[in-house]
């Protein structure tokens, strides 16, 4: 992946990253059905978890970029399914299960789902390291160079099965930051103070490291960032009344002192940091518990 220039360009605006551990996911009991222009049908499997039975209508999905007369190929295997045309090397779909479950939170795939399905078995990961990239990307971080984190990770984590290999088990997941200042004005002092002020993209970068790496207390992070909010590079000096992390996406991190819940859906009621002058804390709104 390292050498190929469409992930590169797709994940050039990340400076933060995280380093997680789950049990492998695979495709399990995948069928194909040719009637009604094409069905497949698959369960994920991660263990001994399986989710119900899944159905992905192949015509009704890829219509928009087919013709009358192309005939669709299809390769299947337990972590990855692709489509192309003609015979050809034309890719026009593929997934791998991790790929499907993205898609899958994010409503951008169509599929009919036989059974209650909690996706969030699959995407609850142990999470070992959080890092950034302050000169470049996250990727050029993690793989320009030999990165010393990952390889103290490689070494010395276990896997959570026998016979499972680390490598297959880790995911490395590359944020970018979604920033909204909010800025409220009660004086005239305080709009010609305040009226321009956006927060440094840098700076909240910096910040957010600090703060996930306290906070979540990551096993691998060799500095902890004790002192927290308090900082020079990040948003301590910046005078925010307060402000907060949370995760955009339908995954769960957890380390041995807590669990961190993030969510898609902006309107969900998911976990969040909240940093108050010198005070910083985890908010589990989804149990109501500080």
């Amino acid at each position: 992946m390292w050498q190929d220039e469409e992930v590169r360009e797709m994940v050039k605006s990340s400076k933060i990253y995280m380093i997680g551990h789950r049990q492998e996911l695979f495709f399990e009991v995948v069928n194909f059905i040719p009637a009604a222009g094409g069905l497949l049908v698959f369960q994920l499997k991660m263990g001994e978890v399986v989710s119900p039975l899944i159905t992905y209508n192949i015509r009704t999905e890829l219509e928009h970029l087919l013709k009358d007369d192309d005939e669709i190929d299809l390769e299947i295997g337990p972590k990855l399914i692709r489509f192309t045309l003609n015979g050809s090397e034309n890719v026009i779909k593929w997934f791998t299960p991790d790929f499907f479950l993205f898609l899958y939170w994010r409503k951008q795939i169509e599929v009919n789902v036989y059974g209650d399905f909690d996706l969030r078995q699959f995407t609850n990961f142990e999470l070992y390291y959080v890092g950034i990239s302050k000169k470049g990307d996250s990727f050029s971080r993690l793989f320009e160079q030999a990165h010393h984190g990952r390889l103290k990770i490689l070494t010395n984590a276990q896997t959570k099965k026998y016979g499972s290999r680390l490598t297959d088990e880790l995911t490395i997941f590359m944020f970018d930051i979604d920033k909204i200042n909010i800025n409220i004005f009660n004086t005239e002092d305080d709009l010609k103070q305040d009226m321009n002020y956006v927060t440094d993209a840098e700076a909240v970068i910096a910040d957010a490291e600090k703060a996930f790496i306290k906070l979540l207390k990551t096993e691998y992070n060799e500095v902890t960032y004790q002192n927290f909010p308090q900082s020079t590079d990040g948003l301590y000096n910046e005078g925010l009344t307060r402000y907060g992390y949370s995760i955009q996406e339908n995954i769960t991190f957890y380390t041995d002192s807590i669990e961190f819940k993030g969510d898609f859906d902006l309107r969900a009621i998911n976990d969040f940091i909240l940093v108050e002058g010198d005070s910083a804390k985890v908010v589990k709104v989804s149990d109501n518990q500080n």
